[in-house]
């Protein structure tokens, strides 16, 4: 088999696995609170992140501006993130969370890394346009969101998540290692805030879908999309795979949590992705 070959299978694979965990979230969030969830997944997939760097031989020298990193992601990001899976539909959290590559093209010409095109600030819009429609279920109308604090967080979550990758781009360092040493650093802080707010027994659907959470969303599918990117003769190709998660993730959100998508969801979403098009056009 060609690496070319390779690169799609694990592609392919990546797209899959990162499509089911919304599904996850929902599920996993019936049984236990979202900081709970996230110190269990994270915890998880510190250990299968670092069992692969043993097994890669790569070479962990900690630096301490990843601290920042870790702080931002997984520490802030999925504290926002779950709190909003945990209030919207699935279909609603999974969307907003979509409008991330806007919200950063943003964020890099208020620090005067980028200019900000007119296909930029089109995008912009489409994008915020593309909430309202998935906040309101199409209705356009403040007074149909059913969570307003909800729809705030998972906005939140995208420029937290922007900002990540903002400041990660800037620190040169090995990516597999930047992401296990960013986990190390944010787990002390799960467990402080869990012991302020009180650790319980975990009940065990709630662990085991953690596990699958820390497993397919924060560990190895990194790993294989990674590998997908270096395999990858035309990595262009490789990365577009990336826009058919949504639609497979609304697939598994329909069968597996029987929500009801609505027709806002979708146009909503469309949307998102093509305010995401034309604020990374150059």
């Amino acid at each position: 088999m060609t690496d070319a070959k390779k690169a799609y299978i694990l592609a392919l694979l990546s797209v899959l696995f990162w499509s089911t965990v919304a599904t996850f979230f929902k599920l996993t969030l019936k049984y236990i609170s979202p900081y709970e969830m996230l110190l269990y997944a994270a915890s998880f997939a510190s250990v299968i992140n670092g069992l692969i760097i043993i097994i890669k031989r790569k070479r962990v020298v900690f630096k301490g501006k990843v601290m920042v990193l870790g702080i931002l992601n997984p520490f802030l990001y999925y504290i926002l993130l779950f709190e909003a899976y945990n209030r919207l539909l699935a279909q609603q959290a999974l969307c907003i969370n979509y409008l991330w590559p806007v919200v950063l093209v943003l964020i890099e010409a208020v620090f005067g890394e980028e200019k900000l095109t007119m296909s930029g600030i089109i995008g912009l819009i489409l994008g915020f346009l593309g909430v309202i429609f998935i906040a309101t279920k199409g209705h356009f109308n403040i007074l149909f969101v059913n969570d307003e604090k909800g729809v705030i967080l998972a906005l939140l979550s995208t420029i937290v998540w922007a900002l990540y990758w903002h400041i990660n781009k800037n620190i040169k360092m090995d990516a597999e290692v930047k992401l296990f040493q960013g986990f190390l650093f944010a787990i002390p802080l799960l467990f402080l805030v869990l012991f302020i707010r009180g650790i319980h027994m975990p009940d065990i659907r709630g662990l085991l879908g953690s596990l699958y959470i820390g497993m397919f969303e924060m560990g190895i599918t990194f790993f294989l999309w990674l590998s997908a990117l270096q395999l990858a003769e035309n990595v262009q190709g490789i990365a577009q795979l990336i826009y058919l998660s949504p639609f497979l993730s609304l697939l598994f959100i329909s069968v597996f949590l029987k929500e009801r998508l609505y027709g806002g969801t979708f146009i909503g979403l469309l949307l998102i992705l093509l305010g995401v098009y034309l604020s990374k056009r150059k």
